[in-house]
């Protein structure tokens, strides 16, 4: 693994030896998910706009772009992001897509003891509180997850989770993908990686939602849902929490429409640069984790995202 200096975060992007196997396969579909309307509680009003201002970017006249699939609210389902031949492959994760976009709201689990546990040592963070689990780490100054105005602290794994408000949705409209249900980009270019056949094939999932994963457990809680994806962009706010702009992904699409030659990795982290207050109410990273058979190939993966 590798990773850049955490005061840097901004362009945090970082690569993990995984099974996958890249073939030159072009791919151009975009599907996009986009949830405002949770029922009157908790709802959102920008995840819409936000899902939209990145079709627009991405798929001006004349653009080789093309939606495959514009889901919002109700038609949103917690099945379109799950394994299954009839669930994230005709959804989500279906063949021909090079970027599956999520905005709306992650739920928040479990990360810091009860009461407050200071630390000085990782080892010291033995006692996870209820939804969370072992490992522990102390989120202390000069590791990975420290900012500034952030304490040292012992925080624990727990899984990310999606959160959808669909009318036929199957799991209380909680979509883990940190728990193994999950598993994008599998396809005959990736060799059925993860075992879980080849209907699939998205390039680049972006999940634009609260606490797409947290510092330091981005390995745990990504890896599970790298079936032959080439890379899993979220947010990492390290204090406080992702704010749900309007305009995140028009920006996101914006950059590397306008420099396609440029890393996508690129355009994503360097998004929140354009975003009054960064996106994030406190601080943070715009986050990027590449999959491949090797670190070499995963950190050279990060500006092909066209390619399956």
């Amino acid at each position: 693994m590798r990773e850049q200096p955490w005061a840097a975060c901004f362009a945090l992007a970082i690569t993990i030896a995984l099974c996958a196997a890249i073939a030159g396969c072009q791919s151009t579909g975009l599907v996009v998910e986009s949830v405002n309307n949770y029922g009157g509680n908790n709802d959102l009003t920008n995840s819409i706009a936000n899902g939209d201002g990145f079709i627009r970017a991405m798929t001006p006249p004349g653009s080789e772009w093309h939606v495959v699939h514009r889901w919002t609210d109700g038609l949103v389902w917690d099945t379109d992001f799950l394994q299954g031949p009839t669930w994230d492959g005709a959804n989500f994760d279906q063949a021909g897509t090079a970027i599956s976009y999520y905005t709306g709201h992650g739920l928040i689990t479990a990360y810091d003891e009860i009461p407050t546990h200071w630390c000085s040592s990782t080892s010291q963070c033995i006692n996870p509180p209820s939804g969370a689990r072992l490992p522990g780490s102390c989120k202390a100054a000069g590791l990975p997850g420290y900012a500034p105005g952030d304490n040292s602290r012992c925080v624990y794994l727990s899984d990310r989770v999606l959160f959808v408000h669909g009318s036929n949705d199957q799991f209380r409209g909680q979509v883990d993908y940190s728990g193994g249900g999950v598993k994008w980009g599998e396809s005959k270019n990736s060799g059925g990686w993860a075992g879980v056949g080849t209907n699939g094939g998205t390039n680049l999932v972006v999940l634009d939602a609260s606490l797409g994963v947290l510092p330091s457990f981005w390995v745990q809680q990504t890896a599970q849902a790298a079936a032959g994806v080439h890379m899993i962009a979220t947010i990492m706010p390290v204090t406080g929490d992702t704010a749900m702009v309007s305009d995140r992904g028009q920006i996101f699409g914006n950059n590397w429409a306008t420099i396609p030659d440029n890393p996508v990795s690129d355009a994503w982290l360097t998004t929140l640069l354009s975003i009054p207050g960064s996106g994030i109410n406190g601080g943070g990273c715009n986050f990027v984790i590449a999959y491949d058979a090797t670190p070499d190939r995963a950190h050279d993966t990060l500006p092909r995202i066209g390619t399956t």
